[in-house]
């Protein structure tokens, strides 16, 4: 099987687990695509996430968070980490870094720069940025 089709099918059975959890819900109204339910976010999210790491390699080191995860890691309340909405990935270079940064409103995502990794999340939740203390 190729990396893509390992990555999208780890995505979906990630957000059937997340719609199961939120007993598939419809989510909120979002301006940027119509999305049916929280699953359909979770897989439209990935997705997007999905191609833009393959213009610009990164490792993910933060996806889905419990509320208690989420606490640990000084995350922010209501974190779209939460909701599987967000991801944390380290690039594996600098080069990789700048693309990222340049690319994601490409691929529908909001790009933060943390200094010691990049936050990637939806644009269509996007608010203002609360930096983790260092």
């Amino acid at each position: 099987m190729s990396k893509t089709k390992s990555f999208i099918y780890s995505a979906l059975i990630v957000a059937l687990l997340v719609g199961d959890a939120v007993g598939g819900q419809p989510s909120t109204a979002s301006p940027c695509f119509p999305i049916a339910n929280h699953h359909d976010e979770v897989v439209h999210f990935t997705e997007n996430v999905f191609l833009l790491l393959q213009k610009a390699p990164a490792s993910v080191t933060s996806w889905c968070r419990t509320t208690s995860r989420n606490r640990l890691v000084k995350g922010v309340p209501g974190s779209l980490h939460l909701r599987c909405l967000a991801v944390d990935v380290v690039p594996e270079n600098r080069k990789s870094r700048m693309l990222i940064l340049h690319l994601a409103r490409r691929f529908k995502l909001l790009a933060i720069d943390e200094i010691d990794h990049v936050h990637l999340e939806t644009v269509c939740f996007a608010r203002p940025v609360h930096r983790h203390a260092a």
